[in-house]
């Protein structure tokens, strides 16, 4: 009920910074989707080198000159274990420059699911019995934080040259930790 509440308060204060109309500065745009390709590392130890891919998809908003609100929305596949993972999380951008290049870094929270078959190891969880034996499936609170560079295309197209955060998947143990690597193209409003 805590973590409905937060994401509850969280979603809430979106949008509330959504609602507002702020003057853009030169060269800032006052919104944008970002549309792009995303590989997942998971960290279980040197033997376990395997790779997820999936999409992300994101709406930015900005606030101030260089403070945005970002909403954030990833799914990564893996077919060794059948891997689905899914998230969707909100948090603050920061970008220290409003040129042509422009790096930034992010935190975010927000709520992820993720349904594999058997990927964990006997530690993770108790035994799985019944109807669950093949599937494992575990999801709540998630958070990241990372960073990455866009390069300014056109006044309104970018592309996002890199993108990298860690992430905390997806029950908020703390560990795991899953490294994120992304690239992609924008569109600023």
């Amino acid at each position: 009920m805590k973590i409905c509440s937060i994401v509850a308060l969280l979603l809430l204060s979106a949008s509330i910074c959504f609602a507002q109309a702020p003057t853009a500065a030169l060269y800032t745009s006052s919104s944008d989707v970002y549309v792009g390709y995303v590989i997942t590392v998971p960290d279980y130890g040197p033997k376990f080198s395997l790779g997820f891919n999936g999409g992300e998809i994101a709406y930015t908003r900005n606030v101030m000159r260089h403070l945005s609100v970002i909403a954030s929305a990833r799914g990564v596949f893996g077919s060794i274990y059948d891997v689905n993972q899914y998230s969707g999380t909100l948090g603050p951008k920061y970008s220290p420059l409003n040129g042509r290049i422009r790096p930034y870094a992010t935190v975010q929270i927000g709520f992820s699911r993720q349904r594999s078959n058997r990927m964990y190891a006997g530690d993770h969880h108790p035994p799985l019995t019944g109807l669950d034996a093949t599937y494992d499936h575990e999801q709540g609170l998630t958070y990241l934080g990372g960073g990455g560079l866009d390069l300014l295309l056109t006044h309104r197209l970018y592309w996002r040259a890199a993108q990298f955060d860690y992430q905390a998947q997806p029950w908020g143990r703390h560990t795991p930790f899953y490294s994120n690597f992304s690239s992609g193209v924008g569109y600023r409003f």
